[in-house]
């Protein structure tokens, strides 16, 4: 290693791994002229390495912007700046940046995704369309079917950097690079053994972490060869809702009691309240002559307490109408069982391993093992209303009789069943991933790589508190179902004895899903040929990959007997894909007058993909640096994205949902093309029922195409050389993405039909009504439909100063301004416009101050979450308050040397302990239904403290 050094291009932010097999240096000649005249497509420069490391250390709040030398925007961050902030993984930290929405991590995937998972979405484009390397190498899915990357498998000890290149990318790195790439940069070798303990816990003293890791590692064959060994261990325990005051609340615009008819002007028609949810009481509620009751457990029957405002009811209440509580009494709390957190535990080990074989050739083995689990965990089952029980049901009291014949129909009811135990879902995760990587030079100008590398994922998720759907509507009488000599009567207005809860529930029942990749590369980069300006660079390469995947769910869910009926089928497919790609900078003009520097770049990528066909993308860039202080950028690129395996594979899945449809009696109206689309469909809005349950069937489509993106940036970097250390860059970007591949939900589909201009449209393909026109079934097939647009401002400035024998001061800011992000689902729909929504702020911020002497630094970091609003459709007279208002975080941390090789760090997110905007879905976190989890930008956690502990020998 010591005598072994890599020969430095101009590809080097890039780090192109892949070529065909051999080259000549004529036909290199050949290729670069080709496209340099034939495409006009061009790559990208990286100037004196020791500058552009001199600007990375003193970058003020430790994110390090390698943009200040490259065409196309960089963050970079290392691996000591995470860790500084506490966190035990990636997404954490990444998390905090501006240019990120927050994806899947322990605090948002209790509700939906795999549990564990930590998981990117760059510019709130989707985690699938963030591509994520490792070494500039791509790395194993962690979720069978798809391509997202569990961050968390890559070990915290060895990151040295991670860069985040915002934009599309596939040119370079290939499809899913529609967002950008963030490329983990790992250490290449490592001295001696370090122990690193790490505990937090929150200002509740819940939700507390541990994380122990251990690296080692020495140089062998008298110094030619390294190699790393890394073990990591983490875990977590989960936070409940019903612990923070801020979350553990159920809340609604409801009609403003001021204005009942919503006809006084300058009054809101709806103002937020607090309020009570039926089917999530233990009470098994009910109605007589209006009035909610109850049964009590010596089975007479009285009204349904709420705390302090003595009797809920209203002559012209039903169960999907909200009761407000404005006093103590019922809280979301009584019967709230979500988890803020999810309970983790990750086992991660790594080695590494490499020799410098010749004076010019090195070998590097990669090879990491990693096992974990965690756990979902959602309230009991519950019954939302609309449920009747028969007429002859064997548990009603006289009273309830007496009601049954008064109205001349069983009795309507809702509650939940904590008695059944909660329902949700253990996931065991596994992964490994094995890299085989020769380096090389030839012809002395270039060098050459050939990689090899394969990996496997691996999931098996067990389901808790699943119901035997068939017995529990025969035990009830439920929908003319009858309970024979080998049903058990349920008795739901009281506690369910222990037969009945035999009778009903089902098993633990698990099922297991598996992704297999392999990747074969070649590449040659360097430098062809001298022009006055400089040399051009050059590279190219070829790629292949093969990837299949596997998902066998339980017998339990493939037979349909569960909850809900639904049925969820095997999924098997795979794909593979050969790329052929080149790059090429040419340098210009160099050190004439206005024109210190001036040159162009481009890469060009051809992919041919045995499910999607064939596609193309490519990279334009150019920067002129007209004076010293001053460098323009520019780029414009087209990437792309080919359907992931459970987009084109997934057979049909059959569930169900509640559904609202527009074309009833009371939404009809809202507009006259949906008045005049429902009459076009026959349907009497009068028959329609303002809730439905309805059947969904989920598929894949293998007539899918690849999804494009065009992506234009354009920066400015002003370096002032009167000023030393000061740099400040804006950058403009735009994402143009067409075809998106999107399955769309239940509301989307039939609201889309009925809202477009006509029912001639995709939507209402998808949509199956009855004789009476009512939704029984509606088809969510995945389709390139949707057309999304995003584009906004990045800006940063970041200056630091030395007081020499006094310590050294930095400070950096960091904002984003999100100028257009619009969704339009159908062409014949106009686009719906998302700036200001739940999850996409038009403002986002960091700014931080860093202080260092000698052995003590700290930095203290303020984060800025600007206003959001659940309707940015609506005014304040419509609602109010109608949106969140900004919102800052402050994160706090202490390093301290105790000696030379024995450090303390202490971190403190949160600070003030800020809870969230009490703004409906704000509260709970503030994502966005499009992003489909609980969790979102605010921190529902609360202040939270981690020390850590660093020890090297």
């Amino acid at each position: 290693m010591a005598n072994y050094k890599k020969k430095e291009t101009y590809m080097a932010h890039y780090r192109i791994k892949s070529i065909q097999e051999t080259f000549t240096k004529s036909l290199l000649a050949l290729a670069v002229t080709s496209i340099a005249f034939s495409t006009n497509v061009i790559a990208t420069e990286v100037k004196d390495e020791q500058r552009k490391i001199e600007r990375i250390e003193i970058t003020g709040s430790r994110i390090k912007r390698t943009d200040i030398e490259a065409v196309t925007p960089v963050i970079s961050i290392s691996g000591d700046d995470i860790r500084r902030t506490g966190a035990l993984n990636i997404t954490e930290a990444l998390n905090k940046l501006p240019i990120i929405v927050p994806d899947l991590g322990d605090t948002t995937s209790n509700s939906n995704g795999i549990a564990g998972m930590s998981t990117q979405n760059l510019r709130g484009l989707g985690a699938e369309r963030t591509l994520v390397l490792v070494n500039g190498r791509r790395h194993v899915p962690s979720m069978p079917g798809s391509t997202s990357v569990d961050m968390s498998t890559i070990p915290m000890p060895l990151i040295e950097r991670i860069e985040i290149m915002t934009g599309g990318a596939s040119a370079i790195y290939g499809a899913d690079a529609v967002a950008g790439v963030i490329n983990v940069i790992l250490k290449k070798e490592y001295q001696g053994t370090t122990i690193n303990a790490t505990y937090g816990i929150s200002g509740e003293s819940d939700g507390q972490r541990h994380g122990l890791d251990i690296t080692h590692g020495s140089s062998l064959l008298n110094d030619s060869a390294n190699i790393v060994l890394n073990f990591s261990y983490y875990k977590s325990k989960p936070v409940m809702a019903v612990d923070r005051s801020y979350v553990d609340r159920d809340i609604a615009y409801l009609t403003n009691p001021n204005d009942p008819e919503g006809d006084i002007s300058g009054i809101p028609d709806r103002t937020i309240q607090e309020y009570v949810r039926f089917f999530n009481q233990e009470d098994r509620n009910f109605f007589i002559n209006n009035v909610v009751y109850r049964q009590n457990p010596d089975g007479s029957i009285s009204p349904t307490p709420m705390g302090s405002m003595g009797i809920m009811g209203d002559p012209e209440a039903g169960f999907f109408k909200s009761y407000t509580n404005s006093d103590s009494g019922y809280y979301f709390g009584d019967y709230n069982y979500q988890r803020l957190s999810v309970p983790s535990e990750k086992f991660n080990f790594n080695l590494t391993y490499q020799q410098e074989l010749t004076d010019t050739t090195h070998l590097l083995l990669d090879a990491k093992y990693v096992t974990g689990s965690s756990e979902q965990r959602w309230n009991p089952h519950s019954e939302y209303g609309g449920n009747y029980l028969p007429t002859d049901y064997a548990f009603y009291t006289s009273e309830q009789k007496a009601e049954v014949e008064r109205i001349g129909s069983g009795l309507e009811w809702a509650g939940s069943f904590p008695e059944l135990g909660q329902s949700g879902a253990t996931w065991e995760h596994e992964m490994y991933q094995v890299v085989a990587v020769l380096e090389g030079e030839i012809f002395s100008d270039f060098n050459w790589t050939l990689s090899a590398q394969h990996g496997q994922s691996s999931s098996e998720d067990t389901r808790y508190g699943d119901l035997n759907q068939a017995n529990w509507d025969a035990g009830k009488g439920a929908w003319g179902t009858s309970c024979d000599s080998d049903c058990v009567p349920l008795n739901i207005f009281q506690p369910l004895t222990q037969e009945m809860i035999d009778y009903v529930s089902i098993k633990p029942h698990s099922g297991k899903a598996e992704l297999k990749q392999s990747i074969v590369s070649a590449s040659i980069t360097g430098d062809l040929f001298e022009l006055p300006a400089g040399t051009v660079g050059f590279a190219t390469g070829l790629d292949y990959r093969k990837e299949s995947s596997s998902d066998m769910p339980s017998s339990v869910s493939q037979s349909g007997i569960g909850s809900g009926y639904s049925v969820t089928k095997p999924i098997s497919g795979n794909y593979n894909v050969t790329e052929v790609f080149s790059e090429v900078r040419i340098p210009l003009l160099s050190n004439v007058f206005l024109a210190q520097t001036l040159s162009v770049e481009g890469a060009i990528r051809y992919a041919d993909y045995s499910t999607a066909g064939g596609n193309t993308s490519w990279n334009l860039g150019a920067e002129w640096q007209p004076i010293s202080d001053l460098k323009f950028r520019t780029s414009l690129a087209k990437a792309a994205r080919a359907p992931n395996i459970n987009e084109v594979y997934a057979t049909e899945n059959f569930g169900g949902e509640w559904l609202v449809d527009p074309c009833n009696a009371w939404s009809v109206t809202d507009n006259p093309t949906r008045t005049a689309n429902c009459a076009a469909l026959g349907v009497d809005p009068d028959a329609i029922p303002y809730w439905t349950w309805t059947n969904q069937n989920f598929s894949g489509n293998k007539e899918l195409k690849s999804e494009e993106a065009k992506t234009l940036t354009i920066g400015a970097v002003i370096s002032p050389r009167y000023i030393d250390n000061l740099n400040i860059i804006v950058d403009y970007w735009d994402i143009d993405l067409t075809d998106e591949i999107n399955s769309y939900d239940m509301n989307t589909i039939v609201n889309g039909c009925v809202d477009s201009k006509s029912i001639d449209n995709q939507f209402c393909d998808f949509i199956t009504r009855d004789d009476n026109g009512i939704v029984t079934l509606v088809e969510m097939t995945q389709l390139n439909l949707a057309a999304h647009k995003v584009r906004g401002l990045d800006m940063k400035l970041d200056y630091s100063y030395s007081f020499d024998s006094y310590g050294d001061l930095s400070f950096t800011t960091l904002w984003s301004k999100m100028l257009e992000r619009t969704l339009q689902s159908d062409s014949d729909q106009e686009p719906e416009e998302f700036v200001g929504g739940m999850a996409y702020p038009e403002w986002r911020g960091n700014i931080s101050a860093s202080y260092s002497l000698k052995d003590l630094s700290t930095s203290l970091t303020f984060r800025y979450i600007g206003e959001q609003s659940t309707d940015i459709s609506l005014t304040e007279e419509d609602r109010s308050p109608l949106t969140t208002g900004g919102i800052w975080y402050t994160d706090i941390n202490v390093n301290y040397y105790i000696s030379e090789n024995f450090f303390i760090n202490l971190a403190i997110n949160n600070l003030t302990d800020q809870g969230t905007p009490q703004i409906p879905s704000a509260n709970r976190g503030g994502a966005s239904y499009h992003i489909g989890y609980t969790g979102g930008l605010y921190d529902t956690i609360g202040r939270y403290a981690v020390l850590s502990t660093s020890y090297n020998f």
